[in-house]
């Protein structure tokens, strides 16, 4: 499941948005392996039953962002598609 920052601050019923434990108790459930919370620019957060981590944003001088958003999904997407190992137990961590 992926969720932008304006979404989640809605998801989170006026709760901080930025607190984990906010976040895992209202969005998070059992049949969900992962949950990633994009923060544009700033990058993104995530979430499995297992762990939560931290991905920064890269700064560049974009020239349109229509789409980043997209492009993000589709190559998170063909990554966690592309490694068997990720799903060994779920969505596994890379650090």
């Amino acid at each position: 499941m992926q969720v932008s920052e304006d979404e989640i601050t809605f998801l989170t019923g006026g709760d901080d948005p930025y607190d984990d434990n906010v976040v895992m108790k209202k969005l998070f459930h059992p049949n969900l392996k992962l949950l990633v919370v994009t923060e544009g620019s700033e990058g993104c957060r995530y979430y499995t039953k297992a762990f939560k981590g931290r991905v920064p944003g890269i700064k560049d001088k974009p020239v349109d962002t229509t789409g980043a958003g997209d492009a993000f999904v589709s190559g998170l997407l063909n990554s966690l598609a592309s490694d068997s190992k990720l799903f060994q137990h779920g969505v596994t961590r890379s650090n």
